[in-house]
């Protein structure tokens, strides 16, 4: 049953509202204003002939929650007849579906016809929720997705039964739709088969590209902002059309995704499919160009079987639209399940079968494992980062990643930091600037793998490596898998900083196979002329003791040749590979020719050279850097830089340096030497390379200037490049220790009996955000330590308000967690820390008083896409107008306690670079923005 009520025209006196209905009446005579239907009973279908006009319906439930013994709505089109414009608007209220315990039931559904599909349809607010009273109930969905255009907002809803899923969407016409915000829960205990997807929370699969090439759309579904708990097998599931040239394309952004899996079908292994193995927390299979999986948290339970983090299948990116895999947190541990017990590894990233173009930036990938028989939800198997393929073209950049592999306990316990399986050709995965730590082997070449090959080919540059401090036969290199007769040959690690006993010599081989490994060293040979200056032109010649060439070229204006020799060469089946060292470096200008004898290793000096002739003055710089790029880094206290590389002459060479600075204040040319300097930025590349550095040590949530020049080999200085702002923040965690084992140990260290010193927020203070930062003195330098913060109402902690997962220490003094849930105004909170598994620190207090504030300011529109006004009252209205007082912008009713501006006006159109006033209504609250564009 369902009552139909006209809304309301408000604002407009009587007699002129009549004025305007007989006026539309007399000359728009199929003019009807849109309704809104009331929901009296359940289940309910609204189609496209109850649709009142082209203007939006919206459909409201009666009282406050409704029941069905069956399914709850459905909307849906007809044919020659597509349903659009349809809000189905939950506010707080309830559907309950599903009580008479029938199986294939929904809570709301959208459906049509032939290529009549419903579009332009939201949901939003409120809770779907499956109330039935028999738990073996089959193949239920809270929201089952047919069409295109489709929002689902901030909606609570969950699944019971078997094979059941919370959201489903699949088919030719999913394009263009949206999950943002809500909370998804499923209590499904059971399913069919993990190789068919059978108990994926969020599952959208059947993805055509077409879909999208055809109706001009840049994705099959965005989801932002999504809860996600207590998933039985994965969390979100994408996937392309099986068996033809079809992707899916899809944006994962900043959602919570916590799994436990578990399959009550199947207590013991019956065969590949029938088990609770690949339990990711992301899945993304057959992922098509533009797809995104960014700034995600992705945790473990632990009642079951914990689960694994991001997973990539047939990823075909492009040059123009890469695979983007950026900013992620993934922190979890794997237990047995029946298929192959608790020796099945971890995965933080697993990317396999044919990857192409793909990026994988400043992610953290922690895995965590034991081989204590009483942590049954822990495996004792340990690869944070997996990577394979078989045919096709492939390229995946993994750059300036956070990598840690660590046992909790003693032996037994496999840990490899990066895993490299089934590579049979060169150039397929390239890695640069990443930190790994890991309790075993940094590199493992080699493992069990569906194509039993490989890996040949590897490329590494510039990562830092270090063995956590509880080790368990720990490797640097590890080449080869067991007795098998794989090939592992051609791989190259460049300019590797080794730490915490990793080393350029710890190179261990497997009892079979070819394998072997080129450990290289960028040289720079510089020659300079009897007076101390640069020589141009001369011919510079470097070979090894084997007599092979292996570095040659001219010196520009700097003097200097560059590029990466091999000074050691490790093989298993070759005699003499370690001694690949010992070169002759001969300089030859004219008649005139200098010859000597260099050694070289992870940490020696590049030679200079001197030749009986006049050097010159290098009168050419480096060109300065324009494409400076900025975004918070993957740590509280962190930015995230990018920049093509110039080089040493404009953009011709190698440079020799770079130098960052940062402040509060714009850095221009004239304070440029008073900014603070970045200890540690990389090495110049080829010119022409596009690189990146994490800039730590910040204070959270304070926006910074940075800019870089670059030197030549000369000291010859860049022009200072363009000028970026960023604020060093990123909010982290879901609440809940993902990796704890028995008592909730992550014992890593052995400081554990000292309490932590908190930095900040000091006792009885005040904070002027919902989700403040919270900062530690880091326990000492060990970079396996993990940090676990806790806030409360109360000084016992009984019920946290907000816990992190594990917060990997930073580089420097501090360790900082922002907390991940918004706070309540005016009670007193209390705070408290423990690093590994010592004791938690005392509490301190605080009290919330937010300021609103806009970050970045000043803003430029066309570097970060928005600026965000944070800490709004609810409910509150806000304007942006100019300094001569004409509104901008304007938002209403404000919730959630933010509004992002692109620097457009209220017609979409952009606005001048300049000054904007901004101000929250009906208060005191206001601010200047500088737009720059």
């Amino acid at each position: 049953m369902v009552t139909r009520l006209h809304r309301k025209i408000r604002g407009i006196p009587v007699m002129r509202t009549l004025m305007c209905v007989l006026l539309a009446t007399l000359v728009f005579p199929c003019l009807v204003l849109a309704e809104t239907h009331v929901i009296t009973s359940l289940p309910y279908t609204f189609d496209a002939n109850d649709h009142s006009s082209d203007a939006m319906d919206t459909l409201v439930l009666a009282g406050t929650r409704l029941s069905s013994s069956g399914s709850g709505i459905t909307l849906q089109a007809l044919y020659g007849n597509e349903l659009t414009n349809v809000l189905v608007n939950l506010g707080t209220d309830t559907i309950s579906y599903g009580e008479g315990g029938g199986g294939g039931v929904y809570g709301i559904r959208t459906v049509g016809t032939s290529s009549y599909y419903p579009h332009e349809i939201e949901i939003r607010g409120g809770f779907i929720l499956h109330n039935t009273p028999d738990t073996t109930v089959n193949d239920c969905q809270a929201i089952d997705i047919r069409g295109h255009d489709i929002l689902v907002k901030d909606v609570t809803a969950t699944v019971r039964g078997y094979n059941g899923q919370v959201f489903y969407a699949a088919g030719s016409q999913v394009y263009n739709d949206r999950i943002e915000g809500g909370h998804f829960t499923s209590y499904v205990t059971g399913f069919d088969s993990r190789c068919d997807y059978d108990a994926c929370v969020v599952d959208v699969t059947n993805l055509y590209t077409t879909s999208l090439t055809d109706n001009g759309a840049d994705y099959h579904i965005y989801i932002k902002d999504l809860t996600i708990d207590d998933g039985p097998h994965m969390g979100i599931a994408i996937r392309g059309r099986e068996g033809g040239e079809h992707y899916g394309t899809a944006w994962i952004e900043a959602c919570s995704v916590r799994t436990d899996a578990r399959n009550s079908f199947y207590p013991t292994n019956d065969g590949l499919c029938h088990s609770t193995s690949n339990p990711y927390g992301i899945c993304f299979r057959h992922a098509g160009p533009g797809a995104r999986i960014v700034d995600n948290v992705v945790t473990s339970g632990t009642n079951w079987g914990g689960n694994r983090g991001i997973m990539i299948e047939y990823g075909w990116g492009t040059d123009e639209k890469p695979i983007v895999i950026s900013g992620n947190l993934v922190d979890v541990h794997e237990g047995p399940n029946v298929e192959y017990g608790d020796a099945l590894p971890s995965h933080g990233l697993r990317i396999r079968y044919s990857p192409h173009r793909i990026n994988v930036l400043n992610n953290t990938f922690i895995c965590t494992g034991d081989n204590d028989p009483s942590t049954e939800d822990i495996g004792t198997g340990i690869h944070p980062v997996r990577l394979s393929c078989n045919t096709g073209q492939t390229n995946v950049l993994i750059r300036n990643n956070t990598i840690r592999a660590i046992s909790l306990s003693g032996s037994g316990v496999a840990c490899n930091g990066v895993t490299f399986d089934g590579i049979d050709y060169p150039d397929t995965y390239r890695l640069e600037y990443n930190h790994i730590v890991s309790s075993g082997t940094i590199y493992k070449f080699g493992d069990v793998g569906s194509q039993d090959v490989g890996p040949t080919g590897v490329t590494i540059v510039g990562d830092t490596v270090a063995f956590a401090t509880n080790t368990i036969d720990p490797h640097t290199f590890y080449l080869g898998h067991l007795s098998n007769d794989w090939n592992c040959t051609e791989n190259v690690a460049c300019d590797i900083v080794y730490q915490n006993g990793t080393s350029d010599e710890d190179v261990e081989f497997s009892n079979g196979g070819t394998a072997d490994i080129a450990i290289q060293r960028t040289l720079s040979v510089k020659v300079n002329g009897d007076n101390g200056l640069p020589v141009p032109g001369a011919e510079v010649t470097v070979t090894n003791n084997y007599g092979r060439t292996v570095l040659t070229g001219v010196t520009g204006s700097s003097g200097t040749v560059t590029g990466p020799v091999s000074y050691r060469w490790e093989s298993r089946t070759q005699t003499d590979s370690t001694q690949f060292n010992g070169f002759s470096v001969k300089c030859k200008k004219g008649a005139d020719s200098v010859v000597t004898s260099i050694t070289v290793n992870a940490t020696s000096e590049s030679p200079t050279v001197t030749l009986p002739v006049g050097g010159v003055e290098d009168v050419i710089p480096p060109a300065g850097i324009d494409d400076l790029g900025a975004a918070p880094g993957t740590t509280d206290g962190a930015i995230r830089l990018t920049w093509t590389a110039p080089g040493d002459d404009g953009n011709t060479g190698i440079a020799a340096e770079y130098a960052i600075r940062y402040s509060e204040a714009l850095i221009t040319e004239n304070n440029w030497a008073a900014a603070d300097q970045f200890g540690s930025p990389p090495q110049p590349l080829q010119a022409g390379t596009i690189q990146s550095a994490v800039v730590s040590g910040l204070e959270p949530g304070t926006t910074y200037f940075l800019g870089m020049r670059t030197y030549d080999w000369a000291g010859g200085a860049s022009v200072l490049s363009n000028i970026v702002s960023e604020e060093a923040y990123l909010s982290i965690g879901t609440g809940g220790d993902d990796t704890t084992g028995t008592g909730g140990s992550d014992t890593l260290t052995t400081n554990d009996d000292a309490q932590l010193v908190l930095a900040s927020p000091v006792n009885d203070s005040t904070v002027s955000s919902t989700t403040p930062t919270l900062i530690v003195v880091n326990a000492d330098s060990d970079p396996a330590n993990l940090y676990y913060y806790q806030v409360a109402r109360d000084t016992s902690f009984t019920a946290p308000a907000s816990t992190s997962p594990a917060v990997p220490q930073e580089t420097g003094t501090t360790t900082a967690w922002t907390v991940a849930s918004r706070l309540e105004v005016g009670p007193t909170y209390y705070w408290r820390a423990r690093v590994n598994d010592g004791p938690y620190s005392e509490a301190l207090s605080f009290v919330v008083e937010p300021s609103v504030y806009a970050y970045p300011n000043p803003y430029q529109p066309d570097a970060v896409g928005n600026v965000t006004f944070n800490e709004l009252p609810t409910g509150s209205d806000m304007v942006v107008m100019t300094v001569n007082g004409d509104v901008v912008r304007r938002w209403v009713n404000i919730d959630g306690g933010q509004v992002a501006w692109d620097g457009t006006n209220q017609t979409g159109n952009p606005v001048a670079s300049g000054t904007y006033l901004w101000f929250v209504e009906n208060t005191d609250t206001k601010g200047k923005l500088i737009l720059v564009r």
